[in-house]
């Protein structure tokens, strides 16, 4: 993550179609309420952390793939 915050959505799909068009994501809410989503992740990288979770700066939450309408 870029900066630390909560997991508060996930998206992993064996195909990477998720009907979104950002194919495998994640979506982290920050202490100041802001909400950045990392889409395009590869298949079998999005994080195993439950919902709710914490995260930290720097923490791996995905790894760059070509998921989604791409």
């Amino acid at each position: 993550a870029s900066a630390p915050g909560t997991l508060r959505a996930k998206v992993a799909t064996v195909t990477g179609q998720t009907g979104s068009g950002f194919g495998n994501y994640v979506v982290i809410e920050h202490a100041d309420g802001e909400c950045t989503k990392y889409a395009h992740l590869a298949y079998g990288s999005v994080t195993t952390k439950p919902l709710g979770a914490p995260l930290a700066q720097g923490e791996v939450i995905g790894e760059q793939g070509n998921t989604g309408y791409t």
